[in-house]
């Protein structure tokens, strides 16, 4: 709904007029009365919106914890000339964000470890989240152990992998490693699966040292889908923890 009062047509004009010669109401003070409803009603959706996004912003907040939950791509730090074209990908995804969620574009970052992939990944959400956009970030380790815990439980893969599946963005950190198990990569082609079908676009950050051994560590299926329609970004310089960097 837009955040503008409706204008009052002159159908709806020919009926205060009708109703004001039967009630007695001066026709240009009902249309005045149902003008500044209108503008009320406006405001109220605008407070709705915001109110919305605020819980939006809060349950990710918690997903990034401290460390990523103020990354912006302007708080990212360039070092390298290769990072600029990481950033710009980013950005061009932000700027676009609208039309890749309804094609269901994906983005995988990959690359060695302290690159700041997350950090990229996390801007990107935290910017979808501000348009309104629901969005999760969770650590593969993490969602494993989730679907695990609900298999120990004999809770229903829908009340533990479902929020990830219907969500609008997510992003999977580290979604496996060289050593996981066949269940685990199992599950995350599912989940994959499930979210490729709803036409949900899906992030992923790995450490890997090239695009070949990306796919290794996903599997076959699971890359396929996530670049259907999405963009790969390699994040090939120094480590910046072992630099001593913020």
């Amino acid at each position: 709904m837009s955040d503008e009062p409706t204008p009052i047509g002159e159908a709806t004009k020919a009926t205060l007029a009708q109703f004001a010669e039967r009630w007695g109401n001066p026709p240009e003070a009902l249309a005045n009365e149902i003008e500044a409803r209108e503008r009320m009603w406006a405001d109220v959706k605008r407070q709705e919106r915001a109110t919305k996004r605020a819980e939006l912003r809060t349950a990710l907040l918690y997903d990034l914890g401290p460390r990523h939950s103020r990354c912006t791509l302007d708080t990212y730090k360039v070092t390298h000339e290769a990072q600029r074209g990481a950033v710009a990908a980013v950005r061009r995804y932000i700027d676009e964000l609208p039309d890749r969620l309804i094609r269901g574009d994906g983005l995988v970052f990959y690359g060695s470890c302290g690159t700041g992939k997350d950090h990229l990944a996390a801007a990107l959400l935290l910017a979808a989240v501000e348009q309104g956009h629901t969005a999760r970030f969770v650590n593969g380790e993490r969602l494993w152990d989730m679907v695990c815990d609900g298999f120990r439980n004999d809770k229903p893969r829908k009340a533990t992998v479902g929020p990830f599946e219907r969500v609008d963005l997510l992003c999977v950190s580290d979604p496996v490693t060289r050593t996981a198990s066949e269940a685990q990569a199992a599950s995350l082609y599912r989940l994959v699966d499930a979210r490729y079908n709803r036409m949900r676009p899906t992030i992923v950050t790995i450490n890997a040292a090239d695009e070949r051994e990306a796919k290794a560590m996903l599997g076959v299926r699971t890359w396929s889908r996530l670049c259907d329609g999405g963009s790969l970004v390699v994040c090939r310089w120094p480590d910046y923890r072992q630099k001593g960097q913020p």
